[in-house]
């Protein structure tokens, strides 16, 4: 195997890894949340565009979850009102960026020739994590005078039936077409708890909590008796990014 190019900080942890790709900053704005999309009940939705490999840092001072890719926009759904500003800075893997090198700086290839790190571009700088499952509320604060942002690792939330169930009462349906078919006398409904798990900031104090996304009175089925609750998704969100964003 070919010697890669690695450099240790004095405590002896890896610093510089030539076969290890790095994230870097290729851009930022800010945008309005809209009328939501692809929910039920999520109070706004936010659509940043960019690629499906690119890693959006998000900062809002109200909860913001993730929910996937719909075309060639990343989706957010969040607790803000619509027309809330959201402010976002985007990230690439080092590779995928093709910036010609400055005449002087530092420069790392893997042992494809792709470029791994540039000292031309600004990378992507971790201050802390944080994870989320159902009712938790966990914060993290970092130091002080510097602006972070959010890196959701994945969809994230939970979608269940509960036993809030309701019938609407009404009479026995029989199919005229298909005598043999069993009476249904009642429509029966039960209340879904869907939820995104997110985060929001408040200076460089992030906490994390739950987005409505699926908060309505489902038909489960037909019948003498509703059927048991089903669960449908359970994702906890592990390991979001709490990223340094000052000054880009």
């Amino acid at each position: 195997m070919a010697a890669v190019f690695q450099v240790f900080r004095a405590d002896g942890k890896l610093q510089f890894d030539a076969s290890l790709p790095t994230y870097s900053f290729v851009g930022k704005g800010s945008k309005a949340t809209q009328a939501r999309f692809g929910s039920n009940t999520a109070p706004s939705t936010l659509l940043i565009p960019a690629d499906s490999r690119q890693m959006i840092a998000l900062r809002a001072p109200f909860y913001v979850g993730r929910s996937g890719i719909s075309g060639s926009d990343q989706v957010f759904h969040t607790e803000g009102p619509v027309g809330s500003i959201v402010d976002y800075w985007i990230f690439a893997a080092t590779p995928t960026i093709q910036t010609p090198p400055s005449s002087v700086g530092i420069w790392l290839f893997d042992e494809q020739g792709r470029m791994t790190y540039s000292s031309d571009l600004k990378v992507l700088r971790v201050g802390g994590l944080l994870s989320h499952s159902e009712g938790e509320n966990n914060v993290a604060t970092l130091p002080a005078g510097r602006t972070y942002a959010t890196i959701y690792p994945s969809f994230s939330g939970h979608g269940y039936e509960t036993e809030e169930v309701q019938g609407d009462g009404g009479p026995v349906i029989i199919d005229p077409g298909n005598p043999g078919e069993p009476g249904r006398d009642q429509q029966w409904y039960r209340r879904v708890n869907g939820k995104l798990y997110g985060t929001r900031w408040d200076g460089s104090t992030c906490d994390t909590g739950e987005v409505s996304f699926d908060d309505v009175m489902g038909l489960i089925n037909y019948g003498s008796q509703p059927d048991p609750a089903r669960e449908f998704w359970r994702n906890d969100m592990v390991n979001a990014l709490l990223v340094d964003v000052t000054h880009l």
